[in-house]
């Protein structure tokens, strides 16, 4: 088809029934209702332009035979509908895109529908990582303040942005302000560890660093986190990737890891020393599959903040070092995310992680030639845990033998 055929139907605008009425136009807001909706219709002329009204009508699209160009062409139309809690339109509104073309070219169609109840008055939409359950690499959702009670309105505050772990500038240093720093966010299944380096040029800045002993609250390490200490819990983390913030059951507090103290810094002056610095900072989050088997939906069900301790001692320059070349005291700080799978079966309560591994393992010929099992001939020297089950016991009787064996022995060679 030619241009001018195509104005005259797919490009024109007259040929959309709710667009032809102009402003006056009207949709019915539910089914079997006589309730009618007005159309608001939103019109720009080019990429880059704004939507704004333009009149009461459509402008229609007409072919320019001089110009062979199609004006006025429909490239775009996306549909904007509110529906309320009730379940009904409560509002409607058509973005029209209009072009004038040379050539025939894509056209883009769109709807999309949003509950009034989460229209935000900022205009913008509260952010979700699923619906309902996490996706991975979505912003793992957090608020601050406290979920509703039973009968009370709440005062939970959903963060908009992603919750920034630590930062960092691209030489690694740590950037406690922000300002500049590549920053590394909190995002649901991803586990990450990220440090970064501060640097003190004497050992009067580090120890005057160490005498300001902050509160948890100031301390630069946990500010990314903007968290609230001394309440309940440090902050809420939404269950699902969908959390309301006036919904009290879709969320769990987080809190301090158990056992986690001496938080505290103090300067050791006899040995140069700074005592209680944190030098790890860990989100912990146990998540588990809810919902059908075939479409689990994941969901966070528990959540704790787990902080290490150090000293960071003064470094001693070498004997001779000129002054000018002052000595450098670096203290790493590191920050990471853990995410712990509830597997079926068991509990929340009872949950323990793995236990790590603190010894390595024996090989299984630790024990020749005292006992001979399969694990002891394989020539790749498996582990003491695949020998055959009657080896540990033949270790147990061989073990006591050579005891006997060797004492005998000395006592002999001692009486001659």
């Amino acid at each position: 088809s030619s241009l001018a055929e195509l104005c005259r139907s797919r490009y024109a605008t007259q040929q959309v029934t709710s667009l032809n009425r102009g402003l006056g136009s009207v949709l019915a807001a539910a089914p079997n209702l006589g309730l009618q909706l007005p159309v608001e219709l939103l019109y720009r002329y080019s990429d880059d332009g704004a939507f704004g009204s333009g009149g009461g009508s459509v402008p229609a699209a007409v072919y320019d035979v001089f110009s062979a160009v199609c004006l006025n062409a429909l490239v775009g139309l996306q549909w904007r509908f509110v529906v309320s809690d009730e379940g009904t339109i409560s509002s409607a509104t058509a973005y029209v895109d209009l072009r004038t073309i040379r050539v025939p070219t894509a056209q883009t169609f769109a709807a999309s529908f949003e509950l009034g109840s989460e229209a935000s008055t900022a205009g913008a939409a509260r952010p979700v990582s699923g619906r309902p359950g996490y996706l991975r690499g979505l912003p793992l959702l957090v608020a601050d303040g406290m979920p509703p009670a039973s009968g009370e309105t709440g005062t939970l505050k959903l963060r908009m942005q992603p919750t920034a772990l630590l930062s960092r500038t691209p030489t690694g240093a740590c950037d406690f302000d922000g300002t500049g720093a590549l920053p590394s966010f909190v995002t649901f299944g991803d586990e990450v560890a990220v440090s970064c380096v501060q640097t003190f040029r004497s050992v009067d800045e580090l120890r005057s660093w160490c005498e300001l002993s902050p509160s948890l609250a100031d301390i630069p390490a946990l500010r990314r986190l903007n968290l609230t200490w001394g309440g309940d819990a440090l902050a809420w983390i939404g269950e699902f990737g969908d959390a309301h913030p006036d919904a009290a059951a879709d969320w769990t507090p987080l809190r301090l890891a158990a056992g986690t103290g001496g938080l505290t810094r103090s300067w050791d002056a006899s040995r140069l020393q700074c005592d209680g610095v944190i030098s790890s900072v860990e989100l912990q989050l146990l998540y588990l599959e809810v919902g059908a088997v075939l479409a689990p939906a994941k969901k966070v069900a528990g959540a704790q903040l787990k902080l290490g301790t150090r000293s960071v001692r003064a470094a001693r320059c070498p004997l001779g070092q000129p002054a000018a070349r002052p000595c450098m005291t670096r203290y790493v700080l590191t920050a990471a995310t853990r995410f712990v799978q509830l597997m079926d079966g068991q509990s929340v309560e009872a949950f323990v992680p793995p236990m790590p591994q603190i010894f390595p393992a024996f090989p299984a010929d630790v024990l020749y030639p005292f006992f001979r099992g399969a694990a002891a001939e394989d020539s790749s020297r498996r582990m003491l845990h695949e020998a055959e089950p009657s080896s540990g016991m033949w270790a147990m009787v061989a073990l006591p033998v050579c005891i006997l064996v060797v004492g005998a022995a000395a006592r002999r060679q001692k009486m001659s």
